[in-house]
């Protein structure tokens, strides 16, 4: 009762911190999140299902703690900064359920594609033959304190201030700090943006940088390398093919981009012409089979940093001159 636990959590945790249940193994586990990722699921949706196949996630940490004092400082990688969210909320009430994690299953169709365990998980959930996870006004966080300490929208905040005085002739934009959906969507929404500014249909006038911060999602199709944001660039690479005077990047910021070991791209008007002029049809290929980590490699449009050791998601900048 006179513990107190310093709890440092922040993107990745998910991955990092893990104790299944029963009959879950953690290989199960690994596996499941893999088809989870590959299905195109969102990380509400990967975090829900996550949080109740685990003995940690989902405010059972604190509850395994209780009656110590936890104090958690949370570095946030996901849209809206909610701590349910990040790390799948080992320390926070957990407002969805066994059910709410079944009917995602159901509705992407993934009864027979994750490991028969994880299933027997989730169903003993819905009948109740496992206990839920703990729900807003459990006596377990009576003395657990839980703080944001960063987030993408501080990220792109301060990025906008240097963007400023770089290229103090800009106006700056930021769009969003909570990006969603599939990167080849957002790519198209982005572009239909940059081809209103530039003919003048817009509020947004050239010179200007957009910047957006989030998570978009990639629905594999193919057995390429590559992560969201070289699929995002790959993307509006061929939707802003042959525009002047445009140039963009996408990274993640803990420096690794899904399968490949860059943090992102960057492209241009010319980048898909470059591409098809060393490539062929083949970069239609590798942009059809999820391979946009080779695609860009191939016209030099990896970003590679390294691991940075810290995660406030993925950030988008697109800079009309």
């Amino acid at each position: 009762e006179k513990d107190v636990i310093l709890f440092l959590v922040s993107g990745g945790a998910s991955a990092l911190l893990e104790k299944p249940i029963s009959p879950a193994r953690l290989e199960d586990i690994v596996a499941a999140t893999r088809v989870l990722l590959e299905s195109g699921l969102d990380i509400k949706e990967i975090n829900t299902i996550r949080k109740h196949l685990s003995e940690i996630k989902g405010g059972r940490l604190a509850e395994i703690a209780y009656p110590a004092s936890i104090v958690t400082l949370a570095i946030s990688d996901v849209a809206g900064d909610r701590l349910e969210i990040i790390a799948s909320g080992p320390t926070v009430p957990d407002p969805t359920t066994f059910n709410d994690a079944w009917n995602i299953v159901r509705l992407y169709g993934l009864e027979n594609r994750l490991p028969s365990s994880v299933i027997d998980v989730l169903r003993r959930g819905v009948r109740g033959e496992i206990p839920e996870t703990p729900k807003p006004g459990s006596k377990v966080f009576e003395r657990a304190l839980n703080f944001v300490i960063a987030t993408p929208y501080q990220l792109i905040s301060r990025l906008a201030s240097n963007l400023k005085r770089i290229l103090p002739n800009h106006s700056i934009h930021i769009l969003t700090s909570r990006a969603s959906g599939e990167s080849r969507e957002v790519a198209r929404f982005l572009a239909s943006i940059v081809l209103d500014a530039y003919d003048g249909k817009s509020e947004i006038r050239p010179p200007s940088i957009l910047l957006l911060a989030g998570e978009t999602s990639v629905k594999i199709e193919g057995r390429g390398r590559g992560g969201r944001n070289t699929e995002l660039v790959a993307w509006l690479s061929r939707e802003l093919s042959g525009v002047s005077n445009v140039l963009f990047l996408s990274m993640d910021t803990d420096g690794i981009d899904g399968s490949c070991h860059a943090a992102g791209g960057w492209g241009d008007g010319l980048q898909w012409t470059r591409a098809f002029n060393k490539l062929g049809s083949k970069a239609l290929e590798l942009l059809a089979s999820n391979d946009t980590c080779r695609l860009l490699e191939c016209v030099n449009g990896l970003i590679v940093t390294g691991p940075t050791m810290t995660n406030l998601n993925s950030v988008t900048i697109i800079v009309l001159s």
